[in-house]
C-alpha cells in the first residue's frame, strides 16, 4: 500500500513539473506553422522583414517567439533563420503603451498584473535578470527588461511607442527592433530602421494591413531592395490541426466587413470599399504556352513609359474567334533607360518565343512630350531603338475628344472582360496580378498609383485593333516594307504610309 502511496506522490510531483516547464518554458512548447517558420528563414538574408496578416492567425506570436530566441540565444535544432551568439540590445515597439502591454509584453513576459503569470510567455521564467523596470503613464507596463543570454551575457529589451513620435527613438544603437503592426507616422518607421544601420541588425514588422497601400505597405510589396522582403500569411495557411479549424474558417471570414475580409482574413492591404476588379482571380488566370496559340490570332504589346514613376511593359494576344485577349508576360523596373527597356524586351522575347520579336506597341499620350535631356520625343527614344511603335497614342476605337483617351472606359472595358470571361491573365505576370488586387477608388475616382503594368496592358487593350498575327510579327525588320502579301490594297497599292506602323486604310 505504502509503494503505490509513493508511485502516486512521485507521478504527481513528475506531473507538477511537466506542467511547470510547460508554463515557464513556453518556447520549447511552441511549433510554427510553415508561413512563420518561411518568415523566421527570411532572417538569413533581410534586414527589413515584413509579415502581412490576418487577424488571429498568429503574427504577434511569430515575432515575440522569434525575439525571444535573439534576447535568450536558445534556437530550436530545425532553427531556419539568424542566430546570434552574443547578447542583443533590441527594441519591442507599438501604438501605445497600453497596446505594447497587451501585446508584445504579454507575448514574451505573461499577463501584466499576474504575478504567478510572470514568465509563462515566450521568455523562459528563469532568464530573467532581475525585476523588469516599469514604465510611467500605464499600470503593469514595463520599460525594460534584462535576460540571461546563453553566451553568460545579459541581453536587453525596450518596450517603446510610436506615440512618443520619432525624436523618442533617436539615440540608441540596436541589433533587433520588432514593429508590432504599422505606425501613421512613416519617419517613425525610418527611425527604427536607423537603429539598426550600424550593427547589420535587423528590422521585423507584423501587421494587419488595414492602413490599406500605405507608405510602408508599398515599400515591401512595391519596391525592390536585396535588403528587404515580406510574408503573407492568410487564414488559408493554418494547417488543418492548427488553433483555427478548416469548417469555422468561412464563418470567420463572414463575419468581417466585405472590405475588411481580404485584410482581415489574408493580410492583403485594405482598399475599403472602392475595390475595382472583383472578379476572382482564380476566373483570370491561366497556364499559357504562347507557341502554342494559333498563328492567325492577333499579337501587340503595350507600354507606361514611367516618368515619375517604373516603367510597364505587357505582351498582349487576341483570340479572334472568341473575342478573348490574353495578358502573356510583363515588365517592370526602376530608374533605368529606354536602352535598358529595350534589351530587357529583347530578353523576354528570347525566354518566350526563341527568337526577337517585333509587336506592334501602344504607348501612352505623354509618351509623345520631348525628353528634357535629348529633345526627342520620348516615343522615339524606343522607335530608334527597333522597337516598332504605333504611330499614334493609345486610344479607344470610334471615339474622339476626351473619351478617346479615357481611363475609366479603359478600365469598365477590362472589368467587363474580366466578368464575362474574355480577358485572362498568364500566371507567370506577379505585377500585374498584384496591382490588380490593390487598384482602387477613393471618394469616387480611381488612385491612379502603382497602376504601372495594368496601364500598359490597358494601351495595348485600347490599340488591338492595331495588333498583327504572329507570323507578321516575327518577319518584320524595321524600316522596311510589310513581308510579301502583307497590308492592304487600296488603289491597286500595298505600300503603307512613310512613317506609320500599321495600315492606315485597314486600321489594322
Amino acid at each position: 500500500m505504502s509503494s503505490d502511496v509513493e508511485l502516486g506522490r512521485l507521478a504527481a510531483e513528475i506531473e507538477a513539473a511537466g506542467s511547470e516547464q510547460r508554463r515557464y518554458r513556453a518556447m520549447d512548447w511552441f511549433r510554427p506553422y510553415p508561413k512563420q517558420a518561411q518568415f523566421y528563414a527570411t532572417g538569413q538574408r533581410f534586414r527589413e522583414r515584413g509579415l502581412f496578416a490576418g487577424n488571429q492567425l498568429g503574427k504577434s506570436e511569430s515575432a515575440a517567439y522569434e525575439l525571444a530566441c535573439h534576447l535568450t540565444g536558445i534556437y530550436s535544432p530545425d532553427w531556419p533563420g539568424r542566430k546570434w551568439d552574443r547578447p542583443v540590445r533590441c527594441w519591442a515597439v507599438g501604438e501605445n503603451l497600453k497596446m505594447v502591454r497587451d501585446i508584445a509584453q504579454r507575448k514574451l513576459c505573461g499577463e501584466p498584473g499576474n504575478v504567478e503569470a510572470f514568465g509563462s510567455g515566450m521568455i523562459p521564467k528563469a532568464a530573467f535578470v532581475g525585476d523588469p523596470v516599469l514604465a510611467r503613464g500605464e499600470a503593469n507596463a514595463y520599460d525594460t527588461i534584462q535576460v540571461r543570454h546563453k553566451s553568460g551575457g545579459v541581453s536587453i529589451l525596450k518596450f517603446k511607442t510610436y506615440q512618443a513620435g520619432q525624436q523618442a527613438l533617436q539615440g540608441e544603437t540596436l541589433d533587433c527592433v520588432w514593429l508590432d503592426e504599422e505606425p501613421s507616422d512613416y519617419s517613425v518607421y525610418t527611425e527604427c530602421l536607423t537603429r539598426i544601420s550600424a550593427t547589420g541588425g535587423m528590422l521585423l514588422i507584423t501587421f494587419t494591413p488595414l492602413k490599406g497601400m500605405s507608405e510602408i505597405s508599398a515599400r515591401y510589396r512595391n519596391e525592390f531592395s536585396p535588403d528587404r522582403t515580406y510574408v503573407q500569411f492568410g487564414i488559408a495557411d493554418i494547417p488543418a490541426d492548427g488553433h483555427i479549424k478548416p469548417e469555422d474558417r468561412a464563418m470567420i471570414v463572414d463575419g468581417y466587413p466585405a472590405h475588411e475580409r481580404d485584410a482581415r482574413s489574408k493580410g492583403e492591404p485594405m482598399l475599403g470599399s472602392g475595390k475595382i476588379y472583383q472578379t476572382p482571380e482564380s476566373l483570370i488566370i491561366e497556364d499559357v504556352n504562347p507557341l502554342e496559340f494559333p498563328t492567325y490570332w492577333r499579337w501587340g504589346a503595350g507600354m507606361d513609359i514611367g516618368i515619375d514613376h517604373p516603367w510597364g511593359y505587357a505582351i498582349l494576344c487576341h483570340d479572334i474567334d472568341q473575342d478573348v485577349l490574353h495578358i502573356v508576360a510583363e515588365l517592370r523596373v526602376s530608374d533605368q533607360t529606354p536602352g535598358q527597356h529595350f534589351a530587357l524586351i529583347r530578353a523576354l522575347e528570347m525566354r518566350l518565343f526563341g527568337r526577337h520579336m517585333n509587336f506592334p506597341m501602344a504607348w501612352p499620350a505623354d509618351a509623345g512630350t520631348r525628353d528634357k535631356g535629348s529633345g526627342e520625343p520620348v516615343k522615339n527614344l524606343y522607335r530608334q531603338y527597333g522597337l516598332r511603335m504605333m504611330s499614334e497614342s493609345a486610344t479607344h476605337a470610334n471615339l474622339k475628344g476626351a473619351a478617346a483617351n479615357s481611363l475609366e472606359g479603359g478600365v469598365q472595358e477590362i472589368d467587363l472582360r474580366e466578368k464575362n470571361g474574355k480577358l485572362k491573365v498568364s500566371r507567370s505576370c506577379i505585377c500585374y496580378l498584384e496591382e490588380r488586387r490593390l487598384y482602387h477608388r477613393k471618394d469616387g475616382e480611381i488612385v491612379r498609383l502603382r497602376d504601372d503594368v495594368l496601364a500598359a496592358a490597358r494601351y495595348g487593350i485600347m490599340m488591338r485593333r492595331f495588333f498583327k498575327p504572329f507570323s507578321e510579327c516575327d518577319s518584320w525588320v524595321t524600316g522596311a516594307a510589310w513581308p510579301s502579301g502583307g497590308g492592304a490594297r487600296r488603289g491597286g497599292s500595298s505600300e503603307l504610309a512613310r512613317g506609320v506602323d500599321f495600315d492606315v486604310f485597314t486600321g489594322s
